[in-house]
């Protein structure tokens, strides 16, 4: 049995303003002021300068921070999983160098993407490419203590068409990983939009995670294909009093994940289990207002979860 306690994924709340990076850190700074949340998830930070304020921010209000690599490799058109060799060293390179940005800010886990899938052909060598990859990574910060690096299985055929990926999959990928390296480095960052979309069992899904799991997004989507909206948009939670919208993600499910992740103790290694709500804002969008709407969904869900919380 466990706390599961709650993240903040800037990344996507405050998606329009991430590439401004002075305005992203300024309003980044002015989390504290909302005692809900307790852990924080960014992307890379180019500048020190903003690198060493957010580090002094998470340490002075014990905030666990979550660093992404995922959009600057993917705008870069870099991929960890290919069967390109010089494409796939290109790529850890980078990885590597951002890796280093991530440790500097003081992250305790640097999430990770995969590729796209190749097809039925290439799976299996897009596979070993993969697990090359993140033992390469992974060897770059062995001596680095209480850091490591998360994987988030995505959807194969509807959005993101990644090639992790189901479930059962993505946890044989990291165990390899953790066999390849003879550590624990390599953790699952659970998805529930992807595992909607990828016509996962919430439950089934969870198990399989669980000797791996780190942390979770919930994230709504629409799983019905003849939808407009179907796919994974990050789409916006509902508000109250229904806390419903057309997406699955309502109140019951949210609460019933989180009773889920609470019914089994933390995996090796992880102190923390943290949950944060992933919806994106477009350009214009009133940001703080945003946040306030998903964290009231948030609260809800914890709530109805029989979890604690700070106001």
């Amino acid at each position: 049995m466990q706390k599961i306690y709650p993240s903040f994924h800037s990344l996507e709340i405050f998606n329009p303003v991430v590439s401004y990076e002075d305005f992203y850190t300024e309003m980044l700074l002015k989390l504290p002021s909302i005692p809900f949340y307790k852990g924080l998830e960014v992307g890379v930070m180019f500048d020190k300068r903003n690198r060493d304020r957010i580090r002094k921010m998470c340490e002075e209000n014990g905030y666990q921070l979550t660093c992404w690599l995922t959009p600057t490799l993917i705008s870069e058109g870099l991929n960890l999983s290919s069967v390109d060799e010089d494409l796939r060293k290109k790529s850890v390179a980078r990885a590597i160098e951002i890796t280093k940005l991530a440790v500097d800010v003081g992250a305790r886990h640097c999430g990770v993407p995969c590729g796209p899938y190749p097809g039925k052909e290439l799976f299996e060598k897009g596979r070993k490419a993969l697990i090359q990859s993140y033992s390469e990574m992974i060897e770059s910060v062995r001596d680095v203590d209480h850091f490591d690096f998360t994987f988030e299985p995505l959807d194969r055929f509807v959005s993101k068409k990644m090639i992790f990926g189901p479930m059962d999959e993505s946890v044989q990928m990291i165990q390899a990983v953790r066999d390849n390296t003879g550590t624990n480095k390599m953790y699952i960052h659970w998805d529930s939009a992807h595992e909607k979309l990828n016509g996962a069992d919430f439950d089934e899904s969870l198990d399989l995670a669980r000797p791996y799991f780190a942390q979770a997004h919930l994230c709504n989507c629409v799983a019905d294909k003849n939808h407009p909206y179907y796919g994974d948009w990050h789409m916006e939670v509902g508000s109250a009093p229904t806390y419903k919208n057309w997406g699955y993600l309502d109140v019951e499910v949210g609460s019933h994940i989180l009773k889920k992740m609470m019914s089994f103790d933390p995996a090796d290694g992880i102190e923390k289990t943290f949950c944060s709500i992933e919806v994106r804002s477009v350009p214009g969008a009133d940001l703080w207002a945003r946040e306030a709407v998903m964290r009231d969904f948030h609260m809800k869900i914890f709530e109805t979860a029989g979890l604690e919380f700070d106001k």
